[in-house]
């Protein structure tokens, strides 16, 4: 699959950044709350493994893939005993050997670039799901304090805002509430929790806000 440098772009900040001890995200709440344990679930975008940790940890059945080998490198290297729940790739090849997953979990991934791309990704991680399997997302929204140093800026008629970085860094798309609402339905998923706003402070440089859309959406394909 072409990651147009995502993967290179990655790999290289995990090699820079890799952190296993940071605090999970308030995602990690709801799945615990949403799904039973012996569920399988797909998680997109290991990263650092914040919230996918603590969770193979407590006895979740969850797997996670990235297309950064430095992240599925370190996870395997630091927690051998879950090695088989990490798998380089992308959500769209990751685990062939799963047919489907009950859930799937996307956290701060997916969302970047033009809005129908977007919407072509989430149709795809559909795809891995159970005919009425659940989406758990937190996407990020608008109100986030923004990076600096953006190259342009321009808001949706919907009122998302979209901004463009240097070519090594990726752009960033903040959703608005009905934007995110037609995403999800556009992709075909049904939403049945929030979008809620969730709000943290944002630790590193450059600090300030950071605003998520905490929810569940389920697969209401008809195929």
């Amino acid at each position: 699959m072409n990651f147009d440098g995502e993967d290179k772009r990655w790999d290289e900040y995990y090699k820079r950044e890799w952190n296993d001890k940071r605090k999970p995200l308030p995602i990690e709440k709801i799945i615990k709350k949403a799904v039973p344990k012996q569920n399988a679930g797909l998680y997109v975008g290991l990263g650092t493994g914040r919230n996918v940790f603590p969770l193979l940890k407590e006895g979740w059945n969850v797997y996670a893939c990235d297309i950064a080998h430095t992240s599925i490198k370190n996870a395997k290297e630091n927690y051998p005993q879950y090695a088989t729940h990490f798998d380089y790739g992308s959500y769209t090849e990751a685990f062939p050997h799963i047919k489907a997953f009950d859930y799937t979990i996307c956290s701060e991934v997916l969302v970047n670039g033009n809005f129908p791309n977007v919407v072509e990704r989430f149709r795809l991680l559909k795809d891995r799901l159970t005919k009425e399997g659940f989406l758990i997302f937190e996407l990020p929204a608008i109100g986030t304090d923004i990076w600096p140093n953006w190259k342009s800026l321009s808001m949706s008629k919907n009122g998302s805002l979209k901004l463009k970085y240097r070519a090594d860094v990726p752009n960033k798309l903040y959703l608005s509430f009905q934007d995110i609402c037609h995403l999800l339905e556009n992709a075909g998923f049904k939403i049945v929790y929030g979008p809620k706003p969730v709000n943290s402070e944002r630790s590193r440089y450059p600090g300030g806000l950071i605003r998520d859309w905490l929810g569940i959406a389920q697969n209401v394909s008809l195929t």
